[in-house]
């Protein structure tokens, strides 16, 4: 055998050796398939999740994977990274929840005990935060006439819109996603804001807490400007109330306007505009 192709094999003995030693190590510590597919980078490898179909606000599924009626519900929890949610009017009995194409990764599951139905992904770490996606879509159909109780809104990464819900407590919390809610009724509502974009619209009853980090925060409500009275605080970012604007560094102002309601709005490095539609 010549010189150069002995080294050649003996090369790929100690390669394919450290290879056998690399991967009985990582059994004995608990690498598996599952932990690898969390782990990895999505864009490593075809195929990691990413949906083809994209859906506009409104639209129905083209063919749910899953189509599940959920009966007595008086409160919603949504807790999900990765996906496009839609909260819609539904026009049954109970509240609708379909999916399609979910990641399995995401470990997405939908649970109901003593009338909350939680909606959420339980994977503790996610593949997209390099290259962020659509990795399934869930339509949650709310009856026109169900007034929940709490409804809970939660997302990281992802796109969410709510059409028209009405609820006796209605949070809010966006990470570095984005938020449409088109309309709603409400005794308090409760926005988070951290990097993300949020546009609402509705009537809120009682109390309004927004709160923005450095993203983004559009809000219209219901009635006029004297309806409310206000705490305001602003650190860097552009904070405008109807025609009047509080921005500037470290602005902290109340205003009486001797109304029913209140609105407490804080404003950090981000944009927060309020609007106002009688």
């Amino acid at each position: 055998m010549k010189r150069g192709w002995k080294n050649f094999w003996i090369t790929c003995g100690v390669v394919a050796g450290i290879g056998c030693v690399c991967l009985v190590s990582g059994k004995v510590m608990g690498a598996t398939l599952s932990v690898m597919d969390n782990y990895i980078p999505d864009w490593i490898g075809p195929g990691r999740g990413e949906v083809d179909v994209a859906y506009d606000y409104g639209d129905t599924p083209l063919e749910a994977d899953t189509d599940q009626t959920y009966h007595d519900v008086r409160s919603l929890k949504l807790d999900t990274e990765g996906l496009d949610v839609q909260i819609l009017r539904g026009t049954g009995k109970g509240v609708k929840v379909q999916t399609e194409d979910i990641y399995f990764a995401l470990k997405f599951q939908v649970t109901e005990e003593d009338g909350e139905l939680k909606v959420e992904t339980k994977a503790r770490r996610f593949p997209w935060r390099i290259n962020q996606g659509n990795y399934g879509n869930v339509w949650i159909y709310i009856p026109e006439d169900l007034q929940l109780e709490a409804a809970d809104l939660q997302m990281g990464i992802g796109e969410l819109y709510v059409e028209n819900i009405d609820a006796g407590e209605l949070k809010m919390e966006v990470g570095a996603g984005t938020a449409a809610l088109d309309w709603f009724t409400a005794d308090e509502l409760d926005v988070e804001v951290g990097v993300g974009t949020v546009e609402a619209s509705g009537d809120t009853r009682q109390q309004a807490d927004l709160e923005c980090g450095v993203g983004s925060l559009v809000y219209t409500a219901a009635g006029k400007e004297a309806d409310f009275n206000y705490s305001l605080e602003c650190g860097v970012g552009e904070l405008n109330v109807g025609a009047n604007s509080y921005s500037g560094l470290g602005v902290e102002q109340t205003v009486d306007n001797r109304a029913q309601k209140t609105m407490n709005i804080v404003c950090d490095v981000g944009s927060t505009e309020i609007y106002f539609e009688e």
